[in-house]
């Protein structure tokens, strides 16, 4: 098939564009999209390794564990750049049930581990020893859920989000909270609940109080002190018996859930560690698939983009 390459005039230097591929929306290195749709689903869900033998196994997609690489996070690199947009036109086309009557939204924190660049030591190195040394060490990665929950308080739908330590918080509180103002327009009557771990606080409280630590200094601090003092200042927002009588939920287990879910299973598998960018393709994806957005989601990730291309004169 004859292609012709087009340039953006008067830039000698700017990257070519081929046409056919780019109607046809090709992505990475020749790849059409539903096939780097799939190949990025297998790798969402288990390692390249993994992903190449179930692939083989189902005679599909019978291509190197480099390749489900390279197309995986080519994919995943493709949300990301769009995601908050994609996500607001998800959220636009959301149902919400005609049984719910809450909706809650959590965060938690979760360890993932993570390769970071290590200092090499001064002096001649020795024999063998790694040119770029590399530490195998633990951070904190953030993941947060949107449940909608009917009259007992069962949650009913779920959206999950997650973002790799040196991600970006801030998006990942942004995108709960667009979706949560989206579902309150289309539903405004339905009860606001957020969610955080807990536990049974007249308990602990009395248990603190009858310590006689109150006043016991750890460096400048007073712990104890300032655990009562939260507890008490906190109580309206700990009245569980009201929150069930209402039918709000009650727990953080949705968002505890998709720590495991969403992270654990897939991120911190014995050995693994993980790199900013390409652990961020994955753990984006991979919430996609938890909450039910997949194909809605990378129909619009990997559809063809529009460029307007004219004959120079």
């Amino acid at each position: 098939m004859t292609r012709t390459l087009y340039r953006e005039a008067g830039k000698k230097d700017a990257s070519s564009i081929d046409l056919v591929s780019l109607r046809a929306g090709v992505v990475a290195d020749g790849w059409l999209p539903w096939t780097a749709k799939q190949m990025a689903h297998l790798l969402q869900q288990r390692i390249s390794r993994e992903a190449e033998a179930t692939a083989r196994q189902m005679r599909t997609l019978s291509y190197s564990r480099s390749r489900f690489e390279r197309e995986g996070h080519a994919a995943g690199k493709r949300y990301v750049k769009q995601a908050p947009a994609i996500e607001r036109a998800l959220i636009d086309d959301e149902d919400v049930p005609d049984e719910a009557r809450s909706i809650s939204v959590s965060l938690d924190r979760v360890p993932v581990p993570m390769e970071e660049p290590r200092a090499r030591p001064a002096g001649r190195p020795r024999k063998g020893a790694a040119k770029n040394p590399i530490s195998h060490v633990f951070r904190m990665g953030y993941v947060g859920t949107v449940c909608l929950h009917e009259t007992e308080g069962n949650a009913i739908r779920g959206l999950r989000y997650g973002t790799i330590p040196g991600g970006d918080p801030e998006r990942l509180c942004g995108g709960p909270a667009d979706d949560v103002l989206q579902v309150l327009a289309k539903r405004p009557r339905l009860r606001l609940s957020l969610l955080c771990d807990g536990a049974a606080r007249s308990e602990i409280l009395r248990e603190l109080r009858a310590s006689g630590a109150e006043r016991s200094k750890v460096g400048e601090d007073e712990p104890v002190h300032n655990a009562i003092t939260y507890l008490e200042n906190n109580a309206g927002r700990m009245d569980y018996a009201r929150a069930r009588k209402l039918g709000l939920p009650l727990g953080s287990g949705n968002v505890e859930a998709t720590c495991k879910s969403l992270v654990n299973l897939r991120m911190n598998r014995s050995g693994a560690r993980r790199k900013i960018d390409t652990g961020e393709h994955i753990i984006q994806l991979r919430a996609l698939s938890l909450s039910d957005r997949w194909d809605a989601a990378m129909a619009l990730a990997l559809a063809p983009p529009k460029p307007r291309i004219r004959r120079a004169a």
